[in-house]
């Protein structure tokens, strides 16, 4: 996944917020899906749109790794440049 793909509130209109960067969304994205799972484990009751949320960001969840990797390219190209 690329990205624009992740951050893409059409592909996932429950967590995506154009206002924040790709490691700012990331960021709060795993937040929210830890703090999801560990109300479903203390099984506190969730609505339907709670539910859908955190389906989302379990979908997230599984570009997090290549999501950081992007963002520690991009500082690296940003780096490189201000040489």
């Amino acid at each position: 996944m690329k990205p624009a793909d992740y951050l893409n509130p059409e592909k996932f209109p429950l967590t995506s917020r154009p206002q924040y960067s790709l490691q700012d969304q990331v960021q709060i994205d795993g937040f929210n899906l830890y703090t999801m799972l560990e109300g479903k484990a203390a099984k506190r009751p969730m609505t339907e749109k709670a539910l859908a949320l955190m389906a989302e960001l379990e979908e997230k969840a599984k570009y997090r790794d290549a999501m950081w990797k992007a963002i520690d390219e991009e500082d690296a190209a940003e780096k490189a440049q201000a040489k």
